[in-house]
């Protein structure tokens, strides 16, 4: 099955600093991802990870270059794999996130408890799919212009209600989606999740600085509830002083 992509691309970003920038195999999946590391990239140091799916017709490489420009003064790790067909993300590619983030744990130094999974258009809707398949696997998912899948069920997305953040977007002004993104926002909030739906007007299919700006407070929101959460528990379980 195939998920329909939109026309619009991500705006291109070009000539973006960052401190390396390459392209991974991963033969098993028969495809590579691109991988973009933060200025001074230091093994000793736990990076944040972004994992991007890319909408109708981008690329890998300039799906990171996007993200490292608007992800300013976020020192991460972004990595975009690479669908078999640039028109179409297929619903039995959702292991691709899945393996791209394998390769940067065996590759990389990364932060396990801050790694998150971004979707653009099409790349949102197999996000979707992406956080039901692996329930845990990424604190918070940012889907951007596109829907839940109508044939994705209940079952394949409440794994992840309990496990995985949601900060959802998609312009008002997006004629082909904003109806049925609505109701997959009711959808989400049916399944309990930690979401965040947010329905900008006069935007259409894109993605804006405003719309990563509240996607970014939104994870670091998250963060803080996980970090509080953490002292909660460790003060419980601290001996009671004498």
């Amino acid at each position: 099955m195939r998920v329909a992509l939109a026309l619009a691309l991500l705006v291109k970003c070009l000539d973006v600093f960052c401190a390396d920038e390459v392209r991974r195999e991963l033969p098993e999946q028969k495809t590579w991802y691109a991988v973009s590391l933060p200025a001074g990239y230091n093994a000793k140091t736990k990076y944040e990870v972004f994992i991007a799916m890319q909408g109708s017709g981008d690329t890998p490489d300039n799906v990171v270059k996007f993200w490292r420009s608007v992800l300013r003064g976020r020192n991460c790790i972004i990595a975009a794999p690479k669908p078999a067909d640039t028109r179409f993300w297929n619903f039995d590619e959702s292991e691709k996130a899945k393996a791209t983030l394998e390769d940067l744990k065996k590759t990389y130094s990364i932060d396990e408890k801050r790694v998150n999974l971004l979707g653009f258009s099409a790349g949102c809707a197999i996000g979707f799919k992406v956080i039901g398949a692996y329930p845990g696997t990424f604190r918070v998912f940012g889907g951007l212009a596109h829907v839940i899948h109508e044939e994705m069920t209940d079952d394949e997305l409440n794994p992840a209600a309990d496990k995985t953040a949601v900060f959802y977007s998609v312009g008002a002004a997006d004629a082909k989606y904003i109806e049925k993104a609505r109701k997959s926002a009711e959808r989400l909030k049916t399944l309990k999740f930690d979401c965040s739906a947010d329905f900008p007007e006069k935007v259409g299919h894109t993605c804006t600085l405003d719309q990563v700006r509240k996607l970014t407070a939104f994870i670091d929101g998250v963060y803080a509830k996980d970090a509080k959460a953490a002292a909660a528990q460790k003060d419980a379980k601290a001996p009671a002083a004498k």
